[in-house]
C-alpha cells in the first residue's frame, strides 16, 4: 500500500512539472493568436480606408517591403575605391594572364565548335547574300574562311574614374560623384581570313548580258587597341536597364591585306583598279560621315586605310589621306581624332624616311595652326613632327618653321601672370598656368627671323605682371638663350624690341644710347643687370677676353644674388671669347691615367663649339 502511494505521488509530480513548464511556454514565449487575428482585419479596414480594393493588396506589400527591405548609404566612386583600397593615382597596372587563358580557352572552344556545324558560315552566307546586296552582284559564296591560329593577349589593366561621357582627363575631378572604368590593353597578331566568290552582272540592255568573275580575300594581319569596360548602372527616369559596355579607344589600330582575281580565263591578280575603286567609295563613304556627323566611324576607316598604304609603301597615297582627314575633322571642332591623324601623318613621314621640305612641313604647320591654344592635343602633334624632322633634317636641334609655328601657338589665347616665375615654385601644385612661357621660349629660340618680336613681346607681357625693377630678369631669358645657341643677331633685337616697349610705358627712366657696329645699347642708371646685358651684347661681337673678365667683374655685386647665371656665363666665355670653363678633376682619374701613359691629365674633356666673332670696331668698353 505504501509502494503504490510512492508511485502516486511521483506521476502526480511529474505531472506537475510538465503542466508548469507547458504553460510558462505558452504564455512567456508564445504569443495570443486571437490578438494578432482579430488586429490583421482592423489593419487590413486602415488600409482600406487610403487605397481602392484593387490595389489594397500591392499598398500593403510594398510597405511591408519598405519596412523590411533596409536602405544602404549612398555610395560614390570615392567610396567605392575606399572601401575596396584602391587608389587609382598610385596602384600599379596589372596583368590579367589569367584571364589571357579563361579567353583563349573560350575561343579555342568556339573555333573547335565551328568545325562540327555550319552555323557560322550560316550566318555569313546570310548576311552577305540579304536584301542589301544590290542587283549587280550574283550569289557570294565563301570560299575560304579562317578564324585564326593564335590568341588576344590582354595586359596593363587598371581601374580609371570617367564621366558620364566616358572622359578620364580629370580623373581626380570625377572621383567623387563619377564612375568607374576598366582599361587594358590589347594585341592580337593572327592572320584571320575570309574568302569570297562572286560574279559581276550586266543586266543592260538585257538580263545577264555578260558576267565577270570575282574573288576576293581580306586577312586581319594584326589588331592593337585599348579596351574599356565600363559597368553602367539602370536609369528608372530614361527607363534604361543596367549595362556592362565594352569599346575600344579611338587610337587602335588594325592592320588587313587584300587580295583580288578577276577574269574567268585570263585572270588578273591583285588589280591596282579595284583598289582604286575601293579607296574612292571609302572616300566618298569618309565624306557621307563627315556630314552626318559620325566622326568616330570616319576616323577609324581613315586608320585602317592609311594602314594599308603604308603597308604597300604607297607613302603619297597615305599622306593625301591622312592630310585631308586630319583637315576635315579638324574643321568639325572633332580635335582629338584630328591629332590622332596628324600624328599618324609624322609616323608616315619617319617610315617613309621623308626629309622635311617644303611640301611636308606646308602640311604639317597648316594643320597645327588649326588647333586652338586650349586644345592640349595639338602638343604631343608638334613635339613629334619636330622629333621628325631632327631624325631626317640637316637641323640638329629641329627645323625653324615647325618651332616657330609651336611657339607661336603657346603664346596665344590667355595672359601670362606672374606666378611662374622661378619654375613655378609660386604655383599651386608647383603647376604653370597656361599658355607655358617655358615651352614657348624652348620654341620661340630655334624659330625663325620673327621669332625674336614675338619672344620680345612675350617676355615684356611676362614682366608687366611683376615689378618694374625685375624687368632685366625677364629679358635676359631671352638674350642668353639667344647666345647659349649662337644667335648673337637675334639676341641683340630681342633685346632692342623688349627696351622699345619698355620706354614708350615708361618714359621716366633715363637713357642713354651706344652703339657698336651694328649693334644698340640702351645704358639704364636705375638698372645695372640691364646695362649688364647690353655691354654683353657689345662685347660679345668683339671677342676679347679680357674685357668680358671685367665687365663680370664690375658686375658682379649684381650677378651674385641671381641664381643660375654662373654657370651660363661661364658657357658664354667659353663659347665667345675663348675662356675655357673650370671643370673639377678626379685624382682617381689622373692617377689612373699615369699609369696608362696618359700624363695625368684626367679624362678627356668634350670639344665645345668656338663661335668667333667678326672684326670689331674700335671702342673701348673698360
Amino acid at each position: 500500500m505504501s509502494s503504490l502511494s510512492f508511485m502516486q505521488g511521483f506521476f502526480l509530480g511529474q505531472l506537475s512539472v510538465v503542466l508548469l513548464f507547458g504553460a510558462f511556454i505558452k504564455f512567456f514565449i508564445f504569443g495570443d493568436a486571437s490578438s494578432a487575428a482579430q488586429s490583421r482585419p482592423r489593419l487590413a479596414r486602415e488600409d482600406s480606408f487610403r487605397a481602392t480594393p484593387a490595389t489594397a493588396g500591392k499598398v500593403s506589400t510594398r510597405k511591408k517591403q519598405a519596412s523590411l527591405l533596409r536602405k544602404p548609404p549612398t555610395l560614390t566612386t570615392a567610396t567605392i575605391l575606399e572601401k575596396t583600397y584602391y587608389n587609382v593615382n598610385s596602384h600599379l597596372p596589372e596583368s590579367v594572364d589569367w584571364f589571357n587563358v579563361l579567353f583563349a580557352q573560350t575561343i579555342a572552344q568556339f573555333r573547335s565548335d565551328a568545325q562540327h556545324n555550319d552555323a557560322i558560315l550560316g550566318s555569313l552566307n546570310a548576311m552577305l547574300n540579304g536584301s542589301k546586296k544590290p542587283d549587280f552582284l550574283d550569289d557570294i559564296r565563301i570560299t575560304e574562311l579562317s578564324l585564326g591560329e593564335d590568341f588576344p593577349i590582354f595586359s596593363n589593366c587598371r581601374i580609371i574614374p570617367v564621366d558620364e561621357e566616358g572622359d578620364g582627363s580629370t580623373a581626380q575631378a570625377r572621383v567623387e560623384g563619377g564612375r568607374l572604368q576598366a582599361r587594358m590593353d590589347v594585341d592580337l597578331s593572327d592572320s584571320i581570313i575570309l574568302g569570297v566568290e562572286t560574279k559581276l552582272v550586266l543586266n543592260y540592255p538585257r538580263p545577264l548580258v555578260a558576267v565577270l568573275p570575282v574573288a576576293l580575300t581580306v586577312s586581319v594581319i594584326r589588331f592593337t587597341g585599348t579596351l574599356s569596360v565600363s559597368f553602367i548602372p539602370s536609369s528608372p527616369s530614361a527607363s534604361s536597364p543596367t549595362t556592362l559596355a565594352f569599346s575600344f579607344s579611338d587610337d587602335y589600330r588594325l592592320e588587313l591585306s587584300t587580295n583580288s582575281l578577276v577574269g574567268s580565263r585570263s585572270r588578273l591578280q591583285d588589280v591596282p583598279k579595284i583598289a582604286q575603286i575601293i579607296e574612292a567609295r571609302l572616300h566618298a563613304w569618309f565624306d557621307e560621315r563627315i556630314q552626318e556627323g559620325q566622326y568616330y566611324e570616319a576616323h577609324q576607316q581613315l586608320r585602317v586605310v592609311a594602314a594599308r598604304y603604308v603597308k604597300q609603301q604607297n607613302w603619297s597615297a597615305a599622306v593625301d589621306i591622312l592630310y585631308s582627314g586630319a583637315q576635315a575633322l579638324l574643321k568639325k571642332s572633332q580635335y582629338g581624332s584630328g591629332a590622332d591623324l596628324c600624328r599618324l601623318l609624322v609616323s608616315v613621314y619617319q617610315q617613309a624616311e621623308q626629309k622635311p621640305d617644303s611640301g611636308s612641313k606646308v602640311k604639317l604647320i597648316s594643320l597645327l595652326r588649326m588647333f586652338p591654344p586650349e586644345e592640349p592635343g595639338w602638343k604631343r602633334f608638334a613635339d613629334e613632327a619636330i622629333a621628325w624632322s631632327i631624325k631626317t633634317g640637316d637641323c640638329p636641334l629641329g627645323d625653324a618653321d615647325l618651332h616657330q609655328a609651336a611657339g607661336e601657338l603657346y603664346t596665344q589665347g590667355r595672359t601670362l601672370h606672374l606666378s611662374v616665375l622661378r619654375m613655378g615654385l609660386d604655383c599651386p601644385d608647383g603647376r604653370l598656368p597656361e599658355p607655358n612661357p617655358y615651352d614657348a621660349e624652348r620654341h620661340l629660340v630655334l624659330g625663325t627671323s620673327s621669332a625674336p618680336e614675338h619672344l620680345a613681346n612675350l617676355e615684356y607681357e611676362w614682366y608687366t605682371a611683376d615689378d618694374a625693377h625685375t624687368a632685366p630678369l625677364y629679358i635676359s631669358r631671352a638674350v642668353l638663350a639667344y647666345l647659349l645657341v649662337g644667335n648673337v643677331r637675334d639676341s641683340a633685337r630681342s633685346m632692342q624690341i623688349f627696351l622699345d616697349r619698355l620706354v614708350r610705358d615708361k618714359s621716366s627712366i633715363g637713357i642713354q644710347d651706344m652703339k657698336v657696329g651694328d649693334v644698340q645699347a640702351k645704358i639704364i642708371s636705375s638698372m645695372p643687370v640691364m646695362n649688364f646685358l647690353n655691354l654683353l651684347l657689345l662685347a660679345v661681337p668683339r671677342g676679347k677676353a679680357e674685357s668680358f673678365r671685367q665687365l663680370r667683374k664690375h658686375y658682379s655685386g649684381h650677378l651674385r644674388d641671381l641664381g643660375g647665371w654662373e654657370e651660363v656665363l661661364d658657357r658664354i666665355g667659353e663659347m665667345y671669347f675663348g675662356i675655357p670653363i673650370r671643370r673639377q678633376t678626379n685624382p682617381l682619374f689622373d692617377m689612373m691615367g699615369s699609369l696608362l701613359g696618359g700624363g695625368g691629365q684626367g679624362p678627356p674633356q668634350p670639344s665645345v663649339r668656338r663661335i668667333d666673332p667678326p672684326a670689331p670696331p674700335a671702342v673701348d668698353l673698360d
